[in-house]
């Protein structure tokens, strides 16, 4: 009865030895694929956060295509209105109403470039402020680029 008692006594003991070994390995396991869950996502995370980077770019680079464009575009007209202008004005016979819608047409033109030029330059202080004072979340830039009116 003894030597039955002490071979349950040693198989069980065997029996929790084994599942001891295993119960470690498990854990070894479990820590080796939590630790490359957390790497993959900080990955994760850090693709992220370049892709919505991309788009920001993309968006803010669109907003100030804009009115670049727009001042671009003015001041090719503004330079054919002067040539325009100044060859009325070597005519002997200039036409004075002429001259003058010229003349108008070019302040027209200089003032959608100022306007332009300046809605270029408020992103571009915007975004420097915004680069000072955040830590470039998306979603705050973008509401500021709204705010001023600026967005879509």
């Amino acid at each position: 009865m003894l030597l039955l008692i002490a071979f349950m006594l040693f198989h069980n003991n065997q029996k929790e030895k084994k599942a001891r070994n295993l119960l470690q390995q498990q854990k070894e396991e479990i820590q080796s694929t939590l630790s490359k869950l957390q790497s993959t996502q900080t990955q994760l995370i850090q693709s992220e956060k370049l892709a919505s980077l991309g788009e920001l770019t993309a968006g803010i680079a669109h907003e100030i295509q804009n009115p670049l464009n727009f001042v671009n575009n003015f001041s090719e007209l503004s330079l054919e209105l002067a040539q325009e202008l100044k060859e009325e004005i070597e005519k002997p016979d200039a036409d004075k109403a002429l001259v003058q819608d010229l003349v108008d047409d070019l302040t027209q033109n200089q003032q959608k470039i100022n306007h332009h030029g300046k809605r270029a330059s408020s992103i571009v202080t915007g975004m420097l402020q915004h680069a000072r004072t955040s830590t470039g979340a998306k979603n705050r830039l973008t509401s500021m680029l709204w705010r001023m009116n600026i967005c879509g």
